[in-house]
């Protein structure tokens, strides 16, 4: 999902104001248990960054990357006016699973069509 795909579907104007960035490594042999993706808001000395780390292996799809891309925009505009928040190291929450996941990039959702006689506006 594009971020201008997902502002649209918030209704909302771009007001970005933290960084999503995004590494991509191979499997570590050494660390065989490592999660294939996650997502954590990060302190820097001037701000805060989101981080998506996605480990690729064999079936990459295991890394559930467009869930944690929605993630990671969601954490953005939940937290984006709230810098003391994040800034304090507290404990924040995620967003619903059911939201990540029900996300116009899941393809195990099918897209709602409008009732019969009712226009999808």
């Amino acid at each position: 999902m594009s971020k201008d795909k997902f502002l649209q579907l918030l209704d909302t104007q771009d007001g970005w104001e933290n960084p999503i960035v995004i590494q991509v490594n191979p499997v570590d042999a050494a660390d065989p248990g490592q999660a294939p993706s996650q997502v954590n808001i990060v302190i820097t000395r001037t701000a805060s960054k989101l981080d998506i780390k996605v480990v690729v292996d064999s079936d990459p799809r295991q890394a559930h990357f467009p869930q944690q891309l929605v993630r990671a925009l969601l954490l953005e505009f939940a937290y984006r006016t709230q810098p003391a928040v994040i800034a304090s190291g507290a404990a924040y929450p995620e967003p619903p699973s059911w939201l990540v996941e029900a996300s116009p990039t899941s393809p195990r959702i099918p897209t709602p069509m409008p009732a019969p006689g009712l226009s999808a506006a």
